[in-house]
């Protein structure tokens, strides 16, 4: 993780003796805008000796699954002429074939994982490291993963054409094991990164698994997850999460126009529910982050300006990120521009979010770019500010009254 740490190449690549010791890397998880970054570290790997080496993750796998039928993506194309193999899908129950192909030298140039995908239930889960945990401001944090997969048809996300749209989750107890492992380490913060963590049809056993770890065990673990806007009407969804520890909820509200969120293929969500929403989590005592895509087909600078005059006014969530649109490599967005022959940008480092990858038909002339970066300045406006720590100040204190009585 190049956030924290320096990845010793060289050191690295000394570690390979021929013919019993071999160096393998694994650049893993790497998405659109860090796909430009994994290609000059598996380069430098090259230079040192090492030929060993597999990129994988969402830029892959999704660039891969939504390409033309037998066109390969020309930067994967690239790295793959160059040497380097290409592993598309998800590990789980062929990593093992992987290492005896390359230690056995029948490393494959592709490996195609897309389908069937994995049973989760028993797979392995992440080991902590609490020395690596140090690089970070807060070494108690760590994360994992309930469930893969979104039912939802977002054209702008790339998740159900990398993950699929039939949900896959753990097992509960077999999590608790983990969370036992690294609670003893000192981990008793967690983000569960699943991208809905309310569709995973095990939610509930989930959460009474975590409920169970701290009224039995003492394990008193707080946590933060995503949800779906209609998750605030599903029966024990909200106070099930906050009786298990749950502290922060991630939103994707994406627009408060309805005309764009369906246009987008985000028929979950109505605008009006957005505020239900917020108050709902808000109410119980859980924060809200919502995500704000600036950059829809029908946005206009002012119109953009009233919906996030919206969000603060009327939805009210106690943080917020806001995102430019951006036709990522696996998404339904990224086909349709690519088949209409509009400019997409070919510097990957862009696809970031933060960036103009693409023409807008009313946000030209940096007016796009001006919009989101007026979006982050208004919603975090010293007004703005005061008014969430006087409000969420309210709701926490009536929160603990209602508890009480």
């Amino acid at each position: 993780d190049e956030s924290v740490q320096k990845v010793p190449i060289r050191k690295l690549a000394r570690l390979q003796r021929p013919p019993h010791e071999r160096v393998i890397v694994g650049l893993v998880g790497v998405q659109s805008n860090q796909f430009p970054r994994a290609c000059d570290i598996a380069h430098a790997f090259q230079r040192e000796g090492v030929h060993d080496i597999l990129i994988g993750g969402f830029h892959v796998s999704g660039s891969i699954a939504l390409a033309d039928p037998d066109t390969m993506p020309p930067e994967i194309e690239a790295i793959m002429d160059e040497g380097i193999t290409v592993v598309k899908g998800e590990v789980e129950g062929h990593w093992g074939d992987i290492l005896k192909d390359v230690i056995t030298d029948r490393r494959q140039r592709l490996y195609d994982f897309g389908e069937p995908k994995p049973d989760m239930s028993l797979q392995p889960l992440p080991v902590v490291d609490k020395e690596y945990l140090k690089h970070f401001m807060q070494s108690n944090y760590a994360t994992l993963d309930l469930s893969r997969g979104c039912i939802w048809d977002c054209e702008f996300c790339c998740i159900i054409n990398v993950h699929g749209k039939t949900m896959r989750h753990r097992d509960a107890e077999y999590i608790a094991d983990t969370i036992r492992r690294n609670y003893a380490l000192g981990v008793d913060f967690y983000f569960f990164t699943d991208d809905n963590l309310a569709r995973a049809k095990n939610w509930e056993a989930f959460f009474d698994m975590l409920i169970r770890l701290r009224e039995e065990e003492g394990i008193h673990l707080e946590f933060m997850i995503q949800a779906d806007i209609p998750s605030y009407r599903m029966k024990n969804f909200i106070p099930k999460a906050k009786q298990a520890g749950c502290t922060k909820v991630f939103l994707g509200v994406e627009s408060l126009d309805s005309d764009t969120l369906a246009a987008a293929g985000k028929r979950q969500n109505v605008a009006a529910n957005a505020r239900d929403c917020v108050a709902a989590y808000e109410s119980a005592g859980i924060g809200t982050h919502v995500g704000y895509i600036i950059g829809f087909p029908t946005d206009t600078y002012e119109s953009v300006m009233r919906s996030i005059d919206k969000l603060i006014y009327e939805v009210k969530p106690a943080t917020a990120s806001f995102f430019m649109l951006t036709p990522l490599p696996g998404s339904m967005d990224h086909v349709k521009l690519r088949q209409r022959g509009e400019w997409m940008a070919e510097d990957f480092n862009l696809y970031d979010s933060f960036h103009e990858t693409t023409k807008h038909p009313h946000l030209q002339d940096g007016q796009w770019t001006k919009a989101y970066q007026q979006a982050w300045e208004r919603f975090y406006s010293s007004e703005n500010i005061k008014a969430i720590l006087l409000r969420t100040q309210t709701e926490r204190v009536n929160f603990s009254y209602e508890s009480v009585d």
